[in-house]
């Protein structure tokens, strides 16, 4: 363990927050903090008086919204008030570290021997029950009051994010939790004590089996509340004694920025700021009370200003000065915090300290400064500025991002790293393939020379040939006149009237008469440059009409269908133009009904098929071999995987669930008529962490469902029409509808309750598609009445400057970006437009099409737009120039058209009844 790391900390990382920085940013305030913790009263007291109820209390909310804070600066003084000792356990899941058990005696050793409380030790071997109930074990402080032990696990949703890294050590994680931290919530002895003392009886007399003096506190964020519910089998009671921690309103945010009652703010200023963070800076009108404010982002503005403030010697922060929104501060602060710091320090934390889906995670420290370009004083750094958490586990040093709501910042960076990083290797791949090129060229100037000059040699001998060689010579001028004479005709062709194909067949004759003349090869080069070359590397072919098609998630293969059969084709980039290898997928139950879609699973392994009025078959996503019926005679219309489970819904409203892994069910009996939709399900979505399923149904409902059992969680969500599609927040917390009734609606991924703060997003006509952001904090929709329209992800409200992105005819689709900067929308009015997806202002000239536009997409890397019309044309063009690209012309319709996961190939229609790549 490095031990030099305390003394390149200053000592104003021991002072978090004082008279003139009463804000801490994103650091959680400390139980000596407890005076500058402010707007949390009603929350202190409800808490409080819930972990006076009963032995095990959980806490849950969103992250960002002070849990750690509430708990460390709110409720342990209280609690400390009332003889309870409070003892905060975080647990460190690395392999290294100590058993789950021992973390925990250690951290209550640390607390009793800093709080000079007198406590028995441990015994070698002993449970948590064991401890806590042999009739020795009190707590007694220095005042000589008998005190009441509070496990309180913060950050408990990481048994279900670090903890599950490891397979040994998640093992032995769920060993813990269900067996030792069960007895210890439910009160029960273990069943390994029990036997013990039944051979042992003498030994009962130690411990009191009917008295538990300790009380035990979980805080996990919100959307692990499905995880923490699948220990409700070992432990019932982590369903009971619960508390949602939710935004602040207005008037209690106020309460933290107006906390030094204008002497570092004008109360004006604070009102100004509590509205800023609220995301409605310009809706004074609006009363306070109705405002949702985060926490930890007010905390963070405060500080900033303030920090600005202090730097700039003014007595008071300016108002003139708190102009950025919340999001430009968070990248400002994160930019500023690593402004002087290493490129390696930076892919350090942004590789490390997040995981790939964009969560916090942490490293050891040791690990850390021994990393190449990562020092100490660089860490310390960030520490004091911060951004960075240090933190001691059971003897081991670890380092941390400092809050939650930095993932995203930190995220969105590594993201957009990662592109640069992409594009300078292809650069340099460029440069050097350039370079290549340079000394081939050179090489072959070089071996022209040699060959002059034996030509000049040669030459010598070549009087005797003189005859024969004025011959030659009278020709080639012949030739060259004929050549130049085609190559004039090209260039008035091409300068003139801008006619391409006759201009490359002049220059064409002009070069085989005369391949040597430069002229003529520099124009061809100049003018094939100029195009863009579609070159079909594949056709896939059927002998009916082809309606849909896609590729495997990792694009080696083709899935097409068409009513009389599915083809599964397998490509590997090196097939040639009408060679293709593949076997049909036909089932002989399929064959007597038309083919509606099929699908590939997430990792490509399986494919799913569904038939009109017929069944719903597995197959093997790389042979195309049958595995097996699923459901027969059912009119499925929709299906989803989520890599664990297959679900599927159709014109009967039920949501049939299976188990892919063992073949199996999950629900085996019918359900009843609560635990189904009226009428047929339109869409099917499975949450991020694989715990929901989401419905959505023609009965104007959408439905929540337990993706374990298959039980309907909560109470269905309703519109007022039939509702076309749903779908999960990226962070998984929150559901998006799209009704026919005109709106979109915002609901709790949990409970499936409408969120509180959000509202109804409204159009004035059907809205036919409805998304989140990439990173979820906005929504795009786009509707019959002729509009698309952006909105804040999390209240509903329409963005702040957007404005309506207005089409002629109904918009069809609209789609995000993956950097989630651009919209995409495909209108029935014969176009397709880019868009600002901040302002809704539109970006260049509307890609046109005669007929309706029924598909707009980005290529992977966001660079291109391949659209699709009722038109029989399909359109490349290039988002970054506005240049519309080379028009695909079908003998059939365009349908499908797609780009391959790699964003390199194209796959669209030829004719009816044939595809190319």
């Amino acid at each position: 363990m490095n031990t030099n790391f305390a003394h390149l900390l200053p000592e104003s990382e021991q002072i978090i927050v004082d008279d003139e920085r009463p804000w801490p940013g994103l650091a959680s305030f400390r139980e000596q903090d407890e005076h500058f913790f402010k707007g949390r009263e009603p929350d202190i007291k409800q808490l409080h008086d819930l972990v006076g109820h009963e032995r095990l209390t959980v806490l849950f909310g969103v992250s960002g919204l002070g849990k750690s804070s509430l708990l460390q600066a709110g409720l342990f003084p209280r609690l400390r008030q009332n003889n309870i000792l409070p003892v905060p356990i975080r647990l460190d899941f690395e392999e290294t570290s100590a058993s789950f058990r021992e973390q925990v005696f250690a951290t209550i050793a640390r607390q009793v021997q800093e709080k000079d409380i007198e406590a028995p030790l441990h015994n070698e071997n002993e449970t948590l029950w064991e401890y806590f109930h042999r009739k020795d074990t009190e707590f007694w402080d220095a005042r000589n009051h008998l005190m009441v032990p509070l496990l309180c696990f913060d950050q408990f949703e990481e048994i279900f994010t670090l903890g599950r890294k490891d397979l040994k050590r998640d093992s032995d994680l769920r060993k813990f939790i269900t067996e030792e931290l069960a007895d210890l919530v439910k009160g029960h002895c273990p069943g390994s004590v029990k036997a013990r003392l039944n051979a042992n009886p003498d030994e009962s007399k130690n411990f009191n089996f009917s008295h538990h003096p300790y009380k035990l506190i979980f805080s996990l964020r919100e959307d692990y509340l499905a995880d923490l519910e699948e220990l409700r089998e070992s432990m019932p009671s982590v369903i009971h004694n619960r508390m949602r921690l939710c935004s602040m309103n207005g008037e209690r945010a106020l309460e933290v920025a107006d906390q030094t009652q204008g002497r570092l703010m004008e109360r004006s200023v604070a009102e100004t700021i509590v509205r800023l963070v609220a995301g409605e800076p310009n809706e004074a009108q609006r009363e306070l009370s109705v405002l949702c404010v985060e926490p930890a982002l007010l905390s963070l503005v405060c500080r900033e200003l303030n920090e600005r403030r202090i730097a700039n010697r003014d007595i008071q922060i300016d108002a003139r000065v708190v102009a950025s929104d919340r999001e430009q501060i968070l990248e400002n602060f994160y930019e500023r915090s690593l402004k002087d710091q290493s490129p390696e320090l930076r892919r350090f934390v942004e590789d490390k300290l997040i995981t790939v889906s964009g969560f916090r995670d942490s490293e050891a420290y040791d690990n850390a400064v021994g990393m190449p370009g990562i020092t100490a004083e660089a860490l310390a750094q960030l520490v004091q500025r911060r951004m960075l958490r240090l933190e001691e586990r059971n003897g081991n040093k670890r380092i941390e991002l400092i809050h939650d709501v930095l993932a995203g910042v930190v995220r969105k960076s590594r993201d957009q790293r990662q592109v640069l990083e992409k594009q300078r290797q292809a650069e340099q791949e460029k440069r050097e393939a350039e370079q290549k090129e340079q000394a081939a060229r050179k090489a072959l100037r070089i071996e022209r020379r040699v060959w002059s000059i034996g030509v000049i040699l040669a030459s010598l001998f070549a009087f005797l040939l003189w005859d024969k060689w004025s011959d030659d010579k009278a020709h080639n001028k012949t030739q060259h006149a004929l050549a130049e004479a085609n190559f004039r005709e090209a260039q008035q062709h091409y300068h003139n009237n801008n006619n391409m194909p006759d201009a490359l067949a002049h220059l064409a004759y002009s070069i085989r008469i005369n391949p040597e003349w430069v002229p003529s090869r520099s124009l061809l080069v100049n003018l094939l440059q100029q195009r863009s070359w579609f070159l079909p590397v594949a056709i896939f072919d059927h002998k009916a009409t082809v309606h849909d098609a896609s590729f495997s998630p990792d694009g080696t293969r083709v899935l097409t269908i068409s009513a009389e059969t599915i083809k599964l084709w397998k490509w590997d980039g090196d097939a040639q133009k009408g060679k293709w290898i593949g076997t049909p997928m036909s089932d002989e139950d399929e064959s007597k009904s038309a083919i509606r879609s099929a699908k590939f699973s997430p990792d490509g392994a399986l494919v799913v098929t569904i038939a009109f009025n017929g069944p719903l078959t597995l197959w093997d996503g790389r042979t195309g071999q049958r595995i097996r019926q699923l459901l027969k005679g059912s009119q499925i219309t929709s299906v989803a995987f989520d890599g664990i489970r297959l679900a599927a819904g159709g014109q009967d409203g039920i949501l049939h669930l299976w188990n892919i892994q063992t073949d199996q069910p999950i629900v085996d009996k019918p359900p009843n008529s609560l635990e189904r939709h009226a009428r047929g399900i339109s869409s099917i979505a499975f949450s991020p962490d694989g715990t929901r399923v989401a419905t959505s149904s023609w009965d104007t409902k959408a439905r929540l469902w337990n993706a374990q059992t298959g039980h309907s969680i909560g109470r269905p969500m309703s519109h007022k029409s039939a509702v076309r599609s749903v779908q999960f927040s990226p962070d998984g917390a929150r559901l998006l509808t799209a009704s026919n009734d005109g709106t979109a609606r915002l609901w709790n991924a949990q409970t499936g309750t409408p969120l509180a703060e959000a509202k109804v997003m409204e159009h004035k006509d059907r809205v036919l598609s409805a998304r989140f952001s990439p990173d979820g904090t906005r929504v795009v929709t786009a509707s019959a009445d002729s509009t698309a329209r952006l909105w804040n992800a999390q209240t509903g409200a329409s963005l702040p400057n957007a404005e309506p992105m207005v089409h002629q005819d109904a918009v069809l689709s609209a789609q995000f970006s993956l950097d989630g900067m651009r919209v995409v929308t495909a209108s029935a009015d014969s176009s397709a437009r880019l868009w600002d997806a901040r302002t809704g202002k539109s970006l260049g000239e509307a890609i046109t099409h005669q007929g309706r536009v029924s598909s707009a997409q980005f290529s992977p890397d966001g660079a291109y737009v391949l659209t699709a019309s009722d038109d029989n044309t399909a359109r490349l063009s290039d988002t970054r120039i506005g240049h519309l690209g080379k028009t695909m012309t079908h003998q059939g319709r365009a349908l499908p058209a797609q780009f391959s996961p790699n964003g390199t190939y194209v796959l669209t229609a030829l004719k009816d009844n044939i595809l190319q790549l």
